[in-house]
């Protein structure tokens, strides 16, 4: 899971900014359509030139998926027009 951003439309973009993974289909679980954690994800941007995130994945396991809602602990600065 990554993190870029643009403030004009995509003719550039931030740095990119790595905030989970590797992730292994193996660390998910199955459904009738497949590997899936959820197609959960938000992210909320604020007149602070930040933006707070949310995601979901799923980390290695032994047993028990563990599969949850995860966030950075601090906001992500957002690229400035």
């Amino acid at each position: 899971m990554g993190f870029i951003s643009s403030p004009d439309a995509g003719s550039s973009r931030s740095a990119p900014t790595a905030l989970a993974g590797p992730l292994s289909l193996s660390d998910i679980a199955d459904t009738s359509e497949g590997p899936m954690v959820g197609d959960y994800i938000s992210t909320s941007f604020n007149d602070a030139g930040t933006a707070a995130t949310a995601f979901a994945i799923g980390k290695p396991h032994t047993g028990k998926f563990r599969e949850g809602i995860w966030a950075p602990s601090a906001p992500l600065p957002v690229a400035a027009p």
